[in-house]
């Protein structure tokens, strides 16, 4: 007789943490990293359906045993620092490199279970540690720094972070020169109800007057540093870990585009982490998928009346402007509404001249998003980024690729209209 063929089952696990309790004696359970808990599980499918093929694909979501999924599946090299701890003492902390990148995990220098049940005091707790292990990745000479930030005995606001860095303005200079990007599953804000006190540091030894005097301590420090940064999604992450990555600069930037050329400069030159070409995939499903479904926490249409697309809203908009129904395509602008997350900004700095069709006004009411938009203020800006660019502090020169006499504007201007040997910017000269 035969057997049942089976079926193929993927085992997909984080960390299993064991919860440690003051009030409790040792049962003996002990935690089980990522790859423990897949390969306990695997065996225990195994027993019940042996006919069944299992794979195993250990995860994390940036908080203990961050690196010890990564290596495994990355490769590369690892480093050991050593860096203070969350009440100062002394601990190892990785660095792991691979392709370019550097990656830390926030827990290994500041961890909860670094410190016993009894003596934890998020109130007491610095994120020292973790400046220090940043300011080792960036040492490395990798473009891009990953930090892995959950699991932390901390509640901060990643002050001590930017202290150990010598200040906000020497923190900023050490990480100007990378990619900084936070590794987090959670979307809390720095303050509230959700954020990194009263959120979280329960969980970490704090009762509810010291949760209510660190919520003072991360609202003074936010109001002296960037307070609009306070409520960015991830701010509170690893006790306000995540703000003190958000005031160095930590963030994702993704560029859309269909021209190969201009998805490279954006993502080579303009500081784009990720680039999306709308011919090859779609925006608002890739969105969600690169934001772990949420959807941006910002989007910008900088394209305007003269929006092109691929599909059927495209046709639509064209066939509305040859009946003179529609002046405007505003197919960019509705896929900013339709994919940001809920209670964000919408800015649109492209160009609109008259009416437009099929705007989504129920997802920005009902979505609570709001609105930006306006004809850049060229008087009000143009001296302040000029002294920036005399500073050396933004370039911009990149976006110029052709150079030409005043006589070959003609040809400029076609160069650019169909998008002609790499054409972005051109420069006339008399």
């Amino acid at each position: 007789m035969g057997h049942d063929p089976g079926v193929r089952v993927l085992v997909a696990t984080d960390r299993f943490d064991r919860v440690d309790r003051s009030d409790q004696p040792d049962d003996g359970a002990r935690s089980l990293t990522a790859a423990e808990a897949a390969e306990a599980l695997a065996e225990g499918w195994a027993r019940s359906a042996p006919y069944d093929v299992v794979d195993r694909m250990p995860l994390s979501d940036g908080g203990p045993g961050f690196l010890d999924v990564l290596h495994p599946a990355l490769g590369g090299e690892l480093a050991v620092v050593t860096v203070h701890g969350p009440l100062g003492e002394p601990v190892p902390a990785r660095v792991l490199v691979a392709d370019g990148t550097a990656y830390v995990e926030a827990a290994e220098a500041v961890g909860l279970h670094l410190v016993a049940p009894a003596d934890r005091d998020p109130a007491g707790s610095s994120t020292e540690g973790v400046g220090e292990l940043l300011a080792a990745a960036v040492g490395t000479g990798a473009a891009r720094v990953v930090v892995g930030v959950g699991g932390t005995a901390t509640t901060d606001g990643g002050r001590g972070l930017v202290d150990a860095l010598d200040g906000l303005d020497a923190a900023r200079a050490l990480a100007g020169g990378v990619e900084l990007v936070a590794a987090t599953a959670t979307d809390a804000p720095l303050m509230g109800h959700s954020g990194a006190a009263h959120g979280f540091a329960g969980g970490k030894g704090a009762d509810r007057p010291t949760r209510e005097a660190l919520e003072t301590t991360l609202r003074e420090w936010a109001t002296a540093t960037d307070g609009g940064l306070a409520v960015r999604p991830g701010a509170g992450a690893g006790g306000g870990i995540g703000f003190g990555l958000l005031l160095l600069g930590a963030e994702r930037v993704i560029a859309i585009d269909r021209y190969p050329y201009r998805l490279q400069m954006a993502k080579e030159r303009a500081g784009a982490t990720d680039v999306i070409n709308y011919e090859e995939a779609s925006v608002q499903e890739t969105l969600l998928q690169l934001t772990a479904g949420r959807g941006p926490d910002a989007c910008i249409d900088a394209v305007g009346m003269e929006a092109h697309g691929h599909h059927a809203m495209y046709a639509y908009d064209r066939a509305k402007q040859a009946l003179m129904l529609e002046t405007d395509r505003p197919l960019a602008l509705r896929e900013a509404i339709m994919s940001c997350r809920n209670g964000v900004v919408v800015s649109v700095i492209g160009v609109y001249g008259g009416f437009i069709d099929k705007f989504p006004m129920g997802s920005v009411m009902n979505r609570s998003l709001t609105i930006r938009t306006g004809q850049c203020h060229v008087q009000r800006y143009l001296r302040p980024l000029l002294e920036r660019i005399e500073r050396g502090e933004i370039d911009p020169s990149f976006v110029i690729t052709h150079r030409l006499e005043l006589e070959d504007a003609p040809r400029g201007y076609e160069m650019f209209l169909h998008k002609e040997d790499g054409c972005e910017k051109v420069v006339l000269s008399t």
